[in-house]
C-alpha cells in the first residue's frame, strides 16, 4: 500500500513539474467538473439545449447515477452524469474513444432514464429526456454539435418531441485550438468544450482568463489533478489502456503470422497440385513444398 502512495506521490509530483493536469476526458474528472462547477455546467447546458441560464442554476439537481435495476441477476449500471431540471432529465457522457457497441450502451442508458421517468410520474408528455454525449473524436462528420430526434426517414416528422439527443465533436475544437489561423475564432461554447481536453494547466489559464465559468471550471480541474485519490483512479485507468493495448497489439501481430502462415501454405499446396499433374515422385514434391506424404495424397 505503502508502495502505491509512493507510486501516486511521484505522479503528483511529475504533474507539478511539467505543468500538466489530468484532463476531463477522464470519466472520473468530467465528473467533478460538471458536479463541481454549476455556473460552467449551466451556460453548458443554455448553449446546447437553449433552457434559460437562470432556470437552470435555480432549479439544477445532479442526482444519483445508478439506475434501477429491473431485477435481481441485472448488474447496476451507471452513467456518468444526470442533471434534473424541474422535470426534465438530462444525461452527460463522456466518450473519450470509440468503440462497437459505444452508441448502443449510450441508448440502453437513455431509454432506461425514460422508462424511470414513466414509473415515477405520469406526466411524461411536458418533460424531456436529454442525453448530451462529449465525443473525443469525430462521430459522425465535421459538425461541432450534432442533434437527434426520433423522426421518420421520409418526410422527417417528429415522432415524440421529448427525446433529444446531441453529440459533440470535441475532437473538433481541439483541431481548432492548434490551428494558429482558427484560434482566435473559438466561441464560448468552444472555449468551454475545449477546457475538457486540454492537459496543460497554462493553456487552460490562457483559455479561462477572465471568463467567470471558464475559471470556475479550470480551477477545479487544477485542483483535482493533484487530489491522490484522484491519481489514483487515473493510473489505474491508464494501466488499464496500456494492457489493453499490448493485449490488441499481440492479437493483431498472431493475426498476421497466422495470416502469413496460411498464405505460405496455400502457395504450398498449389505448387504441390501442378507436381502432381505433371506425375512428380511424392518425395520430390514433398521437398520441394514443406508439405508432408499424407498431405499429398490427400491432394492426389
Amino acid at each position: 500500500m505503502q508502495k502505491n502512495r509512493s507510486k501516486l506521490i511521484q505522479i503528483r509530483q511529475r504533474l507539478q513539474e511539467e505543468g500538466k493536469v489530468i484532463p476531463a476526458t477522464f470519466d472520473e474528472m468530467f465528473k467533478e467538473v460538471m458536479k463541481g462547477c454549476p455556473n460552467y455546467l449551466a451556460d453548458i447546458l443554455y448553449q446546447i439545449i437553449g433552457f434559460d441560464k437562470e432556470m437552470i442554476l435555480n432549479n439544477m439537481v445532479i442526482q444519483d447515477t445508478e439506475h434501477r435495476i429491473s431485477h435481481i441477476l441485472e448488474k447496476r449500471k451507471k452513467s456518468e452524469v444526470i442533471v434534473r431540471i424541474d422535470e426534465n432529465i438530462i444525461n452527460l457522457e463522456m466518450n473519450p474513444e470509440f468503440y462497437n457497441g459505444l452508441y448502443e450502451k449510450n441508448e440502453a442508458y437513455m431509454r432506461r432514464l425514460g422508462s424511470e421517468m414513466i414509473k415515477i410520474t405520469e406526466d411524461y408528455e411536458n418533460k424531456k429526456i436529454i442525453q448530451i454525449n462529449f465525443d473525443d473524436f469525430t462521430p459522425f462528420d465535421e459538425r461541432g454539435v450534432i442533434p437527434f430526434k426520433i423522426m421518420d426517414v421520409e418526410r422527417h416528422i417528429v415522432e415524440v418531441e421529448n427525446y433529444e439527443k446531441y453529440h459533440i465533436n470535441l475532437a473538433k475544437v481541439r483541431e481548432k485550438y492548434y490551428n494558429e489561423e482558427e484560434r482566435n475564432s473559438l466561441t464560448k461554447l468552444e472555449k468551454e468544450l475545449l477546457i475538457l481536453v486540454l492537459d496543460d494547466k497554462e493553456k487552460i489559464k490562457e483559455v479561462s482568463k477572465g471568463d467567470v465559468e471558464l475559471m470556475e471550471a479550470g480551477k477545479k480541474i487544477e485542483d483535482m489533478s493533484f487530489d491522490i485519490n484522484m491519481i489514483g483512479l487515473y493510473d489505474e485507468e491508464e494501466e488499464r489502456k496500456k494492457t489493453d493495448y499490448l493485449k490488441n497489439k499481440y492479437k493483431l501481430e498472431q493475426a498476421e503470422e497466422n495470416g502469413i502462415e496460411k498464405g505460405a501454405n496455400l502457395k504450398s499446396i498449389e505448387i504441390a497440385k501442378k507436381m502432381i499433374a505433371k506425375n512428380i515422385e511424392i518425395e520430390t514434391i514433398s521437398e520441394v513444398t514443406s508439405l508432408s506424404q499424407e498431405e499429398i495424397l490427400k491432394l492426389i
